[in-house]
């Protein structure tokens, strides 16, 4: 009998941590919309905006890529032809080819005056040594980090935003 409950505290246990490892403890954001206005409403976009944490630019899609050379190739484009700012998000960033081009241009403009904020996911770009991060900001570029590790969900991220900006 002593067994068997050693058995099932057991169990017990490896049921509680795989649920705390899936994040079934971690505090998840509540959301209350009310009063939007319609989508044919004028100040619809500018709600929706508002609602994402998004800005109303005067931009234009331009072409739409697949391929990932190309991807990179056109990102690195718009990069070196930035006259003002750049306002960068990544959610995964390794070491290599691509991420050292890719701060070669941020640094190029930095020190061509361009205002450059850089925000990326901590846990999508956590193989990225923080000398890394560190030469970007030695060139004005100010970089942030969202979905911080969490002791309350250890092998997923809670959503907040850490920047320096």
């Amino acid at each position: 009998m002593k067994t068997l409950l050693v058995w099932l505290g057991g169990l017990a246990l490896i049921v509680v941590l795989f649920w705390y490892l899936r994040g079934a403890f971690r505090r998840r954001p509540q959301y209350r919309l009310k009063n939007l206005p319609s989508p044919a409403a004028g100040s619809f976009v500018a709600a929706l905006a508002a609602l994402s944490d998004s800005f109303l630019g005067t931009g234009q899609v331009t072409d739409f890529w697949v391929e990932a050379e190309a991807i990179f190739a056109a990102r690195l484009g718009a990069i070196r032809s930035a006259q003002r700012s750049i306002e960068f998000e990544t959610y995964i960033m390794t070491p290599g080819q691509r991420s050292d081009d890719l701060a070669i241009a941020l640094c190029e403009r930095a020190e061509a005056g361009v205002k450059i904020h850089l925000i990326a996911d901590s846990y999508g770009a956590k193989s990225l040594s923080p000398a890394y991060w560190q030469r970007l900001e030695a060139f004005g570029i100010e970089v942030g980090f969202y979905n911080p590790a969490s002791w309350r969900h250890p092998l997923g991220a809670c959503g907040a935003i850490i920047a320096n900006y």
